[in-house]
């Protein structure tokens, strides 16, 4: 019922915390990789000369403008990928809403030349849609959320009573 439905989102929080945590280290970790192969793609605001950037416009505005890694955009992963599980858990009422609010928190980089719309459309999105995929309906979730489970008593264990 309800409760189970509310455990199930609870662990899809975790899940997701937990996945974003290793996300960033597969980047950092592929980050000298990529330069090595000279994969990585620069932001508009840097390919293009003399862009009037936001960050300088409104210095008091901590705004992301300008990116030497911009694809594909993990931040638009993040929200897209939340977007998809809120429709699978949460039904189509609730999803439709958290996929259209989504780009209110992806259009800004856009707007302000952080991203091209390409690292969102080819990059972002399809990553999401696959990622969603495999984490909803196939055995991965479960065999994921039980080892993030002794991991996360493990790390407790260490953190409170070492």
């Amino acid at each position: 019922g309800k409760e189970a439905a509310i455990s199930r989102l609870a662990q899809l929080f975790y899940y997701l915390i937990w996945f974003e945590l290793g996300m960033l280290f597969l980047k950092e970790l592929l980050f000298h990789i990529l330069v090595a192969a000279n994969f990585l793609r620069e932001s508009p605001t840097i390919v293009f000369s003399n862009p009037v950037l936001l960050s300088e416009a409104v210095p008091w505005l901590k705004i992301k403008d300008a990116s030497r890694w911009c694809f594909p955009s993990d931040h638009a992963f993040i929200v897209l990928q939340w977007s998809g599980f809120m429709w699978v858990y949460a039904g189509w009422r609730l999803g439709l809403p958290a996929f259209i609010s989504s780009w209110f928190f992806i259009l800004p980089r856009l707007f302000a030349g952080a991203h091209w719309i390409s690292d969102v459309l080819v990059g972002s999105l399809p990553i999401a849609l696959v990622f969603v995929a495999h984490a909803c309906f196939t055995p991965i979730y479960s065999f994921a959320m039980q080892y993030l489970e002794r991991l996360s008593k493990f790390i407790i264990r260490g953190t409170f009573h070492g």
